[in-house]
C-alpha cells in the first residue's frame, strides 16, 4: 500500500473524511505520522522477508571504510562476502580492530574483516575493514534494510500493511482520549494479534529468517 492509502484507511476507521494527500489537513498530518510510527515499529518486530536484501559494495585501494548504501539508518549487516576473492570476511568490534591496526603497521590487503564503523551523514551505515584494501574488491553485503519514514503519498510500505493501520489507529485512538481507554486497548490488542499473524505467516514462508551461520 501507499503512504496516502495508509493515511486513508485510518481516516476511515476514525470516520473521518479521506483526503488526497497526506498531510492535506493538521488532522490528517497527524495520522501520517502515526503511519510512520507503527511503520517503523512493525518492522524492528521481526526479520520481514520483504527487508532483506543483497548489496553490492566496492572497495578503494589504500581506504579502509565504506559505506553501504540504500541499508537505512537502523539496517542490520548479517554476512560480508569478498565477491572477488570468494571469502567471507569475520565480524570483529570496532576496539579489537583499533587493536589490531595499531599493533600489526595496519598493512594492506585482501580484506578480511570488518567492523561497524559510524553513520554515514545520510545515515546508511559505514564499515571499517581490515586488512586496509590494496585494490577494487566487491563485497557482497547480506542483511536486512530500513525503511524511512514515508514523505511522499506513492512511497510505498515495505511491511505488512494490516499491522501498520492497526497500530496506527490505536494511536489515533489514544491521541484522542474519549474512549475511556476500553476501545483502545482492544485495538491496541488487535494490533498486536494482527502483527503476530503477519510475522508467523513470514516465517512459514521462510523458516529460517534471522538464523544465520557464523562461519
Amino acid at each position: 500500500m501507499t503512504y496516502l492509502d495508509l493515511v486513508n484507511s485510518v481516516l476511515r476507521r476514525l470516520r473521518e473524511d479521506e483526503v488526497t494527500t497526506w498531510n492535506e489537513s493538521s488532522y490528517s498530518t497527524m495520522v501520517g505520522d502515526f503511519v510512520n510510527d507503527a511503520m517503523l515499529h512493525v518492522q524492528n518486530a521481526h526479520n520481514w522477508s520483504q527487508l532483506v536484501t543483497e548489496l553490492t559494495v566496492a572497495t578503494t585501494a589504500s581506504d579502509d571504510t565504506v559505506v553501504v548504501d540504500t541499508l537505512g539508518e537502523h539496517g542490520q549487516i548479517w554476512h560480508v562476502l569478498n565477491d572477488t576473492n570468494n571469502t567471507k570476511l569475520r565480524m570483529m568490534d570496532r576496539g579489537t580492530m583499533k587493536v589490531q591496526k595499531a599493533l600489526s603497521g595496519n598493512p594492506e590487503g585482501p580484506p578480511m574483516h570488518y567492523a561497524s564503523y559510524a553513520q554515514a551523514t545520510d545515515g546508511d551505515l559505514e564499515l571499517q575493514l581490515y586488512p586496509t584494501p590494496d585494490a577494487v574488491y566487491s563485497l557482497l553485503v547480506l542483511g536486512k534494510r530500513h525503511q524511512d519514514r514515508m514523505t511522499a503519498d506513492a512511497d510505498v510500505l515495505l511491511v505488512p500493511d494490516m499491522p501498520v493501520i492497526h497500530f496506527a489507529y490505536a494511536y489515533c485512538l489514544e491521541e484522542r482520549g474519549d474512549t475511556g481507554g476500553g476501545n483502545n486497548m482492544t485495538q491496541t490488542q488487535r494490533a498486536m494479534e494482527s502483527l503476530a499473524d503477519a510475522v508467523g505467516l513470514d516465517m512459514q514462508r521462510d523458516p529460517l529468517l534471522g538464523v544465520w551461520e557464523t562461519i
